[in-house]
């Protein structure tokens, strides 16, 4: 495996990125060979005056470990006012940014905020710039699966941040729903985004049986059955009734006996 240098998979490296264009007088050309002069004491002026709790540790890590892009590449070249509110609401943070370890585009995740009640409205804009700049998991970005789990070495070794990242670490890396991670949270979910979450599931572990089923997997096939019959259950107690019949008639077939 290719050691990575720490500024290539943290999550908040275009915030560095920008801080050091700005500091050099926002060149046109992208090559950053060395850090100019006073450019570090810049940095940290701006963590100290803009970044709270753990996204303010985990990017001062970039800071002490005197980590130096080579190149100031930014698709954004500024950071709305808006997205802060993201950062300074603790639940809202986690949700975002697990959603966006697992996968998540900023636009999917706007639409589970604006599913969620009693949440403030958030910018489709707002999203993509705090996901942009201090929680960067975009391929688009040159973020690989490699990446991410070097991020999840990186945070599980260093004490202070494991812990400040503790629920990233037990569902960030994973199979993780969101209805998951938003009940971990303790965020209210409407009903249909319960029952949703449940079906997919249900859908996931019909094809999840099925391929066990060809490889003769009798373990893994007893494995997906078991939870086959407890969500079948699930959703018949919650009266579930999916909108596509289609797909219903295609489960029967795939699985006419969970």
């Amino acid at each position: 495996m290719v050691k990575q240098d720490l500024v290539e998979y943290h999550p908040a490296r275009k915030f560095l990125e920008l801080i050091l264009w700005r500091h050099c007088g926002k060149p046109r050309i992208s090559v950053y060979p060395k850090f100019k002069r006073g450019a570090l004491k810049c940095f940290q002026s701006e963590i100290d005056r803009l970044l709270v709790g753990p996204t303010k540790s985990i990017t001062l890590q970039l800071l002490t470990k005197k980590c130096r892009p080579v190149s100031l590449k930014l698709r954004l070249k500024s950071i709305l006012d808006e997205c802060f509110t993201i950062m300074y609401d603790p639940q809202i943070r986690e949700f975002v940014e697990i959603l966006a370890l697992l996968g998540h585009t900023s636009v999917e995740i706007h639409s589970y905020l604006s599913s969620l009640p009693f949440i403030p409205p958030f910018s489709k804009a707002a999203v993509s710039s705090y996901l942009y700049f201090f929680w960067n998991c975009n391929p688009e970005d040159g973020w690989t699966p490699q990446h991410t789990l070097s991020l999840k070495t990186f945070l599980e070794k260093n004490k202070t941040l494991s812990g400040e990242f503790r629920r990233h670490l037990r569902l960030g890396f994973g199979d993780t729903s969101r209805l998951e991670v938003a009940l971990d949270l303790g965020l209210d979910c409407p009903s249909d985004t319960i029952l949703g979450e449940l079906y997919n599931g249900f859908c996931w572990a019909v094809l999840k049986k099925n391929k066990a089923i060809d490889r003769d997997d009798t373990d893994e096939v007893e494995k997906w059955s078991r939870t086959l019959i407890r969500d079948v259950q699930v959703l018949r107690s919650m009266g579930y009734r999916a909108k596509s019949e289609a797909l219903i008639d295609k489960i029967k077939v795939v699985q006419p006996d969970p």
